[in-house]
């Protein structure tokens, strides 16, 4: 009972995200004042940065 109850949870909740789409995230203006800005994965800290460019990547290029 308890996996069948996951199982439809799990495809409902996907379905109705992908159907609201952007509007799923949405958030009233006086509320995301008031929450504090979480930035988990750092990705200020790399726009800030004045050696990070997406240009520069980590990856080697091909030698031609």
């Amino acid at each position: 009972m308890a996996i069948d109850a996951f199982a439809v949870r799990m495809t409902f909740v996907s379905a109705l995200l992908a159907l609201a789409g952007s509007h799923a995230w949405w958030l009233p203006a006086w509320l995301d004042k008031v929450l504090p800005d979480l930035d988990i994965e750092g990705t200020s800290l790399q726009k800030d940065s004045p050696a990070y460019s997406p240009a520069h990547s980590e990856e080697p290029q091909p030698v031609p």
